[in-house]
Order: structure tokens, then C-alpha cells, then sequence
């Protein structure tokens, strides 16, 4: 059937004037393909809560009722059959009851557990980490994982991501291995809590922000897992606990600068982006040359790091760096001119926001910069400004005349 292009006519009521609707017509172009819908939208929600687990999705490799390796047979088919993009576990209000480590191992030595939320019945445990995530990789739909802030310990959530997707030969991937799990899991999502306001602590806004700040500063992405770690949202028409969770997890300073802490642990940028949004992240680098090449240095340019520059600013803007000041040792104080060379040489390798620094001495190596590179974003400079050698009005004003757009 071809398809056609409508046009229907909708009568709105106009509330600003007391006469009749006006006509509005509005064109439908079925033959054209809309906006894009993630299908991770339509996930599902598994919680210990009355059969939804225990009798549910699980009821053991020895039960009588049909089952696919202790998955109950017929659901598991349901869902295979939904293509369900995404599965949540293990709450819900239970989430921030839940131990994580009671859960694993040989099924007859786990510890049950009353579950206090849902009507004190005594569980055994023989559905936890593992049974989840092997259901998931058998659906292939992406695993959430919502953490215990409630009750829980940043050290058991931070052992928990580790026990779940860390491939190297850590405490935790040792014992996952030992409970007969070779190769780590991908985790996508990771939630922070949940309905913190509530069964979750009782928490307030203020209180919440502070421990999702905390706990998610030692979750770590683990080689080839990239967590999206998710805060627990408002209760109903609270707007207040939205405005103070997103005013506090991002107040303070517009951006957060990273240079020596960058060498010393290299996963630092990723790790402040991942808190913070990339926007709020910058990379300082201080950077001279040795014998041609473009090194790094750090303690304040004293110490040669001996890592190639280029190619360590490029690694950093992919951990999630998202702004550059670019400091040249050679230039700096010498108020010759910024080093363009070096600068050409950065803004070829990343596609964020440079910013030159080192080596101004009047307006016209401003000029010089932004006319040869256009690739720069900024220019720093200190002393010319301090000491009145340059006025920033007369700055702008010449940049205007120049064509150069400068916010005033």
C-alpha cells in the first residue's frame, strides 16, 4: 500500500479571545520517517516482591515446574518473546535491603533473608548476582543494577561493581571466578540508590546529594565496562528534590581544572567527568620542548614526565576532558608571542576547546593568535593585564576592529 500524505484539520480552542475556535490545519508526512524512540525506554522492573522472583522468574534447576536452567520456562519465553531492552534488579524498596555478597556462591551456604519490605517472608538467596546477569545475557537486554546506599557501605558497592565487571586480577574478580564466573559481565546501568526519600534512608534532598556524590566517586569503570551510574529520582510532584539534587551535583565552580593529578592517575579526568559532565572539565598541560619533541612536565614545569604530549592531551579529551589550556614552557614569561607551532599541534589532535597560554606581551600576539589559528578558542594571559601593560578594554576593542568575535 502506498503511502500518502495527509492533511487534517484540527478546530483549537482559543482561550485568549471569547469567540469561536480557529481553524488550524496541520500536514502529517507519513511517507517520512520520524524521530528516533530508544527502545531502552520500554525496560522492565524485576523486584523481590510477592511471586515476581521466587516462583516467577526463578524456581531452580530442580523444580518440577518447566525451566531453562532454574529460569521458569514460560516466562522466560514471555520475555525472550518482549525483547526487553532493559531489566532492573533487584529493586525497588528491597534494593536498599539487599546484600549483595549474601547472594553468591554455592546455593545450600547462602544465608536466607526476611524480607522486610514485602510481606517478612524468608527467602534463601539462590537468586542473586549471578543468576540476574546470566538471565540478562540470555535476553540480551542491558542489566540494571540498583545499589544499596540505604543500609549498604560505599566499600560493598564499589566490591560489588568490581565482583561484576573487573577482568584483571582483583580481590573480587578472583572470587567471582572462584564462583565459577570466568569472564566479567557488562554493566551499562548502575543506580545510586533508590527512592532515597523514602525506604530507601528517608533522606533529604541536601543529605542524598552528598552520598550519591560520595558513593559514586569510588564506582569505577573497569576495562571495556562503561557504567552510567543513575541518582534516585523525586517522589510524585516533588520538584524541590529534583532542583536541589541537580543545583548541588552541579554547583560550586563552573569547572574543575586537572594537571599533575592527571599524571600521577591517569584515570582522574574520566572519573571527574563521569561526576561532574565533561563541560566542567579541563585539562591544563604544561608542555616544552625536549630534544624536538613535545613532552609533558609536571610540579610546575620542573619535572620532565616524559610523556609525549600530543598524544597524551588526545588520551585525556578522550577520557572526558573537555577544554584544553595548552601552557608552553618555552613561551612563558617571554612575551614574544604564544607558541603557535605547539597550538597548531593541539588543536589538530582534539576537537574540544583549546585555550593558549604562555608568551603574550601585547595585544598584537592576541591578534596573531586568533588570525593564524582559528582553531583557538582563548588566549591566557597574566602580567600584561597585572601591570597595566595592556588594558582589556583596548584588547577587545582592537579584536572587534579585527573581525575576531570577543564577549564584551
Amino acid at each position: 500500500m502506498r503511502k500518502k500524505l495527509v492533511t487534517a484539520t484540527i478546530a483549537l480552542v482559543c482561550a485568549v479571545t471569547a469567540t469561536a475556535a480557529d481553524n488550524v490545519k496541520a500536514t502529517i508526512h507519513a511517507d517520512q520517517p520520524g524521530a528516533k524512540i530508544n527502545r531502552e525506554i520500554y525496560g522492565q522492573f524485576s523486584e523481590h516482591l510477592g511471586s515476581c522472583i521466587y516462583g516467577g522468574l526463578w524456581v531452580g534447576e530442580n523444580s518440577q515446574i518447566p525451566n531453562i536452567n532454574g529460569y521458569r520456562k514460560d516466562v522466560f519465553e514471555a520475555l525472550k518473546a518482549l525483547k526487553v531492552p532493559v531489566l532492573r534488579w533487584p529493586g525497588g524498596c528491597f534494593a536498599d535491603d539487599y546484600h549483595w555478597m549474601d547472594g553468591i556462591g554455592p546455593k545450600n551456604q547462602r544465608p536466607s533473608l526476611r524480607n522486610n519490605n514485602w510481606g517478612g517472608t524468608i527467602e534463601d538467596n539462590s537468586f542473586g548476582t549471578h543468576e540476574f546477569l546470566n538471565l540478562c545475557e540470555m535476553l540480551g537486554c542491558e542489566p540494571y543494577i540498583s545499589g544499596n546506599v540505604g543500609s549498604g557501605t560505599v566499600k560493598e558497592m564499589a566490591q560489588w561493581v568490581e565482583y561484576m565487571t573487573s577482568d584483571g586480577d582483583t580481590p573480587m574478580a578472583r572470587l567471582r571466578r572462584a564462583n565459577g564466573r570466568d569472564k566479567a559481565w557488562k554493566v551499562k546501568y548502575f543506580g545510586i540508590g533508590n527512592e532515597a526519600w523514602g525506604c530507601g534512608g528517608n533522606m533529604t534532598p541536601e543529605y542524598y546529594s552528598d552520598e550519591f556524590r560520595k558513593f559514586n566517586t569510588y564506582l569505577r569503570d573497569y576495562t571495556g565496562n562503561k557504567l552510567y551510574r543513575i541518582g534516585s529520582g523525586a517522589s510524585d510532584y516533588d520538584y524541590n528534590w529534583t532542583t536541589v539534587l541537580m543545583d548541588t551535583l552541579g554547583s560550586g565552580a563552573d569547572k574543575v581544572s586537572v594537571n599533575s593529578g592527571a599524571i600521577r592517575n591517569p584515570s582522574l579526568v574520566g572519573e571527574a567527568a563521569k561526576l561532574y559532565g565533561d563541560q566542567c572539565v579541563v585539562l591544563s598541560a604544561d608542555v616544552k620542548r625536549v630534544d624536538g619533541v613535545f613532552r609533558v612536565f609536571a610540579k610546575g614545569g620542573r619535572e620532565n614526565t616524559g610523556m609525549e604530549a600530543v598524544e597524551w592531551i588526545r588520551r585525556c579529551v578522550d577520557s572526558g576532558a573537555g577544554e584544553v589550556v595548552l601552557n608552553s614552557i618555552d613561551t612563558d614569561g617571554v612575551k614574544n608571542g604564544f607558541d603557535l607551532e605547539m597550538l597548531d599541534a593541539v588543536c589538530r589532535a582534539v576537537s574540544v576547546p583549546v585555550i593558549a597560554s604562555g608568551g603574550a606581551g601585547c595585544i598584537e600576539d592576541f591578534i596573531r593568535l586568533f588570525k593564524t589559528l582559528p582553531g583557538a578558542d582563548a588566549g591566557l594571559a597574566a602580567s600584561i593585564f597585572h601591570f597595566g601593560e595592556v588594558k582589556i578594554s583596548d584588547l577587545k576593542q582592537r579584536m572587534r576592529e579585527e573581525g575576531i568575535p570577543a564577549r564584551i
